[in-house]
This record gives structure tokens, sequence and C-alpha cells, in this order.
């Protein structure tokens, strides 16, 4: 007996429809009365015709009269709910990703749970999901709702917001639009109690204190700007019904070309009212993918950037990764505090106003330096980068030391010399000099790289193939085959009259031998004229790597010119303005109207105001200081990367 009541948590799983399983457990619980968590999956099965759900969680309450936490297998199972208004239950939890969506009748239920603290639909808090195939297993339970869209909004509790509003909701797809009024009427009504709402989809996270929101979260993996606007169709009607402010939004990821991320942000979007309605927003991760030539030219990615900064006060997202079709950089636009109980605020985000950056100072001159950088100084600096890297691994050292090993293994096609050939050193040639801008980018050149690929096959064609102990087949015949196998190349003006090329060939047979043709070759021209090295395949001798690492550099130099006791001081305010916006807010009216800074200046709980971001909102409002220079070296880097990326030709090298 005393080990039954020790049992306090109750798993059911299997394929039996819902009564069925709500029977087994009900049988069970004449003998578990201590119980207070009830999980209930049925997957992959559903109520199999049985509808009246009231009566059915009627039944659990009385046989579990302890229990707290209750999860059940759909949406659908949320019907009949109320009738465990008054009971312990604090907690409900829908099965990740359970088939179908939230109805009115669900959100009518639920709000007669006036205990309720907690409701999970998204299933994080349940080590269980749903993989039935059969998604229509629990539509039966929701047939009396199937008219409940967009004419349930003409009731005057639901309909909320204006004709912007009203636009997204054909956006998000026919499915979705009763989820949405539903989420609306949840929102707007939320049960005292309620302290968390987890969603899965577009919002990931809600919080709330007084049955008021204090905190929002978008889901990390849903990001492009339809998404964003499905959370302001959501959240926006009964802030703006109310009169309230969202003390925080976070934004996990923003992602998308930047016209469209330019387009979400225009003040008369749902998304950009929403922001105007935040105390704070913080962006984990903005992504510009700008790999197509259709998407714009490269002043567009500066001016979604601009937006960004404008849209959040002039604050910046924690990262910025930029993305073309062969390459992508990330920045770390606002470093964490370190310690303080792991909060995600930035010390950077203090930046602002006249502290650490006085006039005349170092890190006011850094923005001015950063100004008369060019596109060719970031491809020497990447040039210098990868010749520096292959120079200490010394990969053509070790390729010939290999070869010798492989041709000293044993009998031609024998085990040893297998296994010696994949211990061969893979590696990439690099060539620059002004005799590989000649070829590839001098008058006569084409710009193609012609005059290069031909060289390069005239140079192995004169060279011996490297020796093999006897004519064979498989491993040795390749390393015997004649003529060059490249894969690729790419090169790029990186001095005035000088360029680099990185070869990558398609085996180390090949390899070895570009290297030593080159090698001789450059042994042979005038000295500075042609210098070859080599690089572990993937080891860091690629321009568009490179290039990356270079614009990263100079944005962490920018960085690191902030006085240590400035980001500490930053740190610390930070952490206290977050300790104050995850508290009660305190109800501050106003609409929508205005930039955000402005309609934060007064803050909350007398507190200093914060403006999207995290910043105070008067430095937010001043110009200059910290931010506006991070804001402007950023807006230089950006054409910096895109330009060196742009100048980097990519070409396959034919055979010789």
């Amino acid at each position: 007996m005393l080990m039954l009541m020790l049992i306090t948590v109750l798993s059911l799983e299997g394929a039996l429809c819902l009564p069925t399983l709500t029977t087994v457990s009900l049988v069970l619980a004449g003998t578990l009365r201590h119980v207070h968590t009830l999980k209930l999956n049925t997957d992959p099965c559903g109520a199999g015709g049985f509808g009246n759900l009231y009566a059915l969680h009627s039944a659990l309450r009385g046989a579990f009269p302890a229990l707290q936490e209750l999860c059940l297998p759909a949406k659908a199972c949320l019907r009949g709910l109320e009738a465990f208004a008054g009971s312990a239950l604090h907690t409900v939890r829908v099965l990740r990703y359970g088939p179908g969506g939230l109805r009115l009748s669900h959100v009518r239920s639920l709000l007669r749970l006036s205990q309720l603290r907690h409701l999970d639909l998204a299933g994080e808090g349940w080590g269980a999901r749903w993989h039935g195939g059969d998604d229509d297993v629990w539509d039966d339970l929701d047939a009396e709702d199937a008219e409940e869209g967009i004419q349930a909004g003409a009731d005057a509790e639901l309909a909320l917001g204006d004709a912007t509003l009203l636009e997204v909701l054909p956006q998000q797809g026919e499915e979705s639009v009763p989820e949405t009024w539903a989420l609306r009427r949840l929102l707007t009504s939320t049960p005292p109690a309620l302290e968390s709402l987890c969603l899965p989809g577009h919002l990931g996270k809600i919080d709330f204190v007084g049955g008021r929101i204090i905190r929002a979260v978008t889901s990390d993996s849903v990001y492009r700007d339809h998404s964003l606007r499905f959370a302001a169709v959501v959240l926006l009607p009964g802030l703006e019904a109310t009169g309230q402010r969202l003390p925080l939004l976070e934004v996990e990821r923003l992602a998308g070309n930047p016209a469209g991320v330019t387009s979400l942000l225009q003040p008369h979007t749902a998304f950009a009212r929403l922001l105007a309605k935040c105390d704070r927003v913080e962006l984990r991760l903005l992504e510009l993918r700008v790999g197509s030539p259709h998407l714009g030219p490269e002043a567009a990615a500066t001016t979604a950037m601009q937006a960004v900064a404008r849209a959040m006060g002039g604050g910046l997202p924690e990262k910025l990764r930029v993305s073309g079709s062969s390459w992508d950089c990330t920045l770390q636009l606002r470093p964490r505090c370190q310690g303080g109980g792991g909060d995600r605020v930035a010390a950077a985000d203090g930046r602002g106003g006249s502290g650490a950056r006085g006039a005349g100072g170092a890190a006011t001159a850094a923005p001015a330096a950063m100004m008369k950088l060019t596109a060719e100084q970031v491809l020497e600096r990447a040039a210098d980068k990868m010749w520096a890297v292959a120079s200490v691994q010394g990969a053509a050292s070790m390729a010939e030391a290999a070869m010798d090993a492989y041709l000293a293994a044993g009998a031609v096609d024998s085990k040893e010399r297998r296994a010696a050939f994949y211990k061969l050193q893979r590696m990439d040639v690099l060539l620059r000099g002004p005799l590989v801008w000649q070829l590839t980018c001098g008058p006569g050149s084409g710009g193609g790289g012609p005059l290069l690929t031909d060289w390069l096959g005239s140079l192995v064609a004169a060279e011996p193939p490297p020796p093999a102990a006897a004519p064979g087949r498989g491993m040795d015949a390749a390393a015997r085959a004649v003529g060059l196998k490249i894969s690729s190349c790419s090169f790029a003006p990186c001095s005035p009259g000088s360029a680099m090329a990185v070869v990558t060939c398609d085996c180390p047979f090949a390899a070895l031998q570009l290297h030593r043709a080159a090698a001789a070759a450059a042994a042979r021209k005038t000295p500075s004229c042609l210098q070859v090295s080599a690089t572990r395949a993937g080891g860091g001798g690629s321009w568009r790597y490179a290039i990356a690492e270079v614009i990263r550099e100079l944005w962490d130099d920018h960085l690191s010119s902030v006085p240590q006791p400035a980001a500490a001081m930053a740190c610390v305010a930070a952490a206290g303005a977050a300790a104050v916006a995850d508290g009660p807010a305190d109800g501050g009216g106003g609409g929508g109207g205005g930039g955000p800074a402005k309609s934060t200046a007064a803050g909350t709980n007398g507190e200093p105001g914060r403006a999207p971001g995290g910043q105070p909102a008067g430095e937010a409002a001043v110009g200059g200081g910290g931010a506006d220079d991070d804001l402007q070296v950023l807006m230089r880097l950006l054409p910096l990367l895109q330009q060196a990326q742009a100048a980097v030709l990519d070409m396959e090298l034919r055979s010789a």
C-alpha cells in the first residue's frame, strides 16, 4: 500500500481510442489515489466516434481527486475541460505535433478553469510526440466548429483590430483562420491565474502576470515575415483593446531577403504596429539572404539593417547573418553579459549616449577609419590570412611524405597499398602574384580565367605523372591517368597588380602533381612573379570563408574599442532593467501611435523607460553615441562583404 501511495505519475500509451484508454486509467485509479500527473497518449488513434468529452473529464476528475497536471493526445481533447473547474488541476498539456488546431469551443472550456496556471499546447513539457499518419482522426470532435472561421469574428468580443490585421488572416491559409480567432479570444480573456502559454508554430511562449501579457517569444523554427505578421495578428488586438503595452517581445529569428525584411517593418504593417506597442524588443538573429541577383543591389541589405535598427528604437540584434549563394557571414552584434544568472541581456545595449564614447577618443575614431576601407583591402587581408594558414600547415611536405609511404606500401592494389591510399594528403594549391593577375584579371585575360585554365593544363602536361610501382588497376590506375583532374578554382585580385587563385583537385595525385609543376614554374620566373603554396583541403583555403573571417575581425576590432568599465556598467544597468521588465506591468495606457522609443520614455514602475532593443529610451532617442557608431560601421561592412564576395570568381577547370 505504501508503494502505491508513492506513485504520483501515471502515463498510459497505446494504440487505443481515447474512451478505451481513459477506461484503463479509471480502473487503475481505484488503487492510485495519489496520482497528480496523468498522461494519455492514444497515438495513432482518435476519439473512436465518442463525443461527450465533458463526461469523460468529469469521470477523470472524480477518479483522480489530487490531479494537478493532465496531458492529452490532441487539442480536440480540450473540449469539456470545464469539468475540472475549481479542482486542483493547474497544468494542461497537449502531445507534441498532435493533429488538429485550437478552436473556439476549446477556448471556452479553458476560460472556465480559473485556477489554470500553465497551458502547454506544444508538448514542451512532455517527452512524447504524435507519430500517427492519419491527422484526421480527431476531426469528428471538431465538426461543430467547422463554421467558426472569420465569420465568428463578427462577434463584438472577437472583432478586434482593423483591416490591416484582417488582410493578414487569409495569408495564413484557410485551415489556420479558426485557430487564429481562437488564440485571439484566449489572449483577450485570459484565465486570471495563467502564468505561461506554450504554442506550436508562429508564437513560441507567452508569459502572464495577473491576466496580462508580460513577455512574448516567437518560435525559433518559424521565422519568415508572414510568421511575424501572424504573431502581430494574435497579440495586437488584445493590447489595442485594453490600452496595454507589451513589456518584452523576443523575436528568435527574422530571415528573408532584404526587400522582404524592409517591407515587414514599414510603419503601416501589423508587425511594425506590434513593435510600437512594446517596451523592449530583443531580436536574437537577423538573417539577410542576398545570394541571388534579383534580390536587389548592395544597398538593399543596408536599408534592411537600418529598418531593423529603427524598429528596435536604435538597438541591434544579437546576431546578424548575411548569406549569398555560396557564402555566409555571421556577426555577434551584441555581446552577452557573462554571469548574472544567464540573463539574455547584452552588455553592448547600454553604449548609447555620451558616456563611454566621448568625442575625439579612439572609439570615436574607429568608425571613421572603417569608412575608408575598400573591398580590395578586404580581399588583400583575406589572401594574407589564407596564405598564413597554408604556411603553418606545411601541407605540401606532408603530401610528399604520404606519397612516398604510399609507393613503398607493397604490391600494386595490395591491402597495404589501399590502406596507404586513404592516408594521402588531400590539399588545395594556392597560386599568388602578378602572373596570376595577368592570367585572370589583366588586359586580354577575358575576365573569366581561360588563360589560367590553359596555363595550368600546360604545366601539368609538361611534368611526368606521379610514379607508381607498376601499371595496375583501381587506385594505381588513377595515379597514372593522363591529364589534370581539377574540380574547381576560385580567384580574385588581392592587391594592385596581383591576384590569388585557389585550385581544388579531385584526387591527391592531381593535387601533388599540380603543386610540383607550379613550384617548378615559379622557380623559373622572376622572384615574386609567382608564389606557390598549399593548404589542407577544407582547412582554411576558401576565399568565401576567409572574407567572412576578415569582416568578423573588423567588427570585433570595432567592438573592442569600447572601454571595459563602460561595458560593465552597461551590463549592470541592462540586467536591472531586465528584472523590472520581467515583473508585473502597471497597465500604462496609450495607443500604438508614434515611434517605439518615444512611446516608452516614461517607463514603468518609476524606472527609466526602455526602448525596443533593451536600451534606455533617452539614449535611443538621442543621436550619436555608441549605438550610432555600431550601425554606421555595419552600414560600411555590409557593402564591403558583398563587394568582396562578388569579386571572387568560381569556375570549373576542364581537364587538360
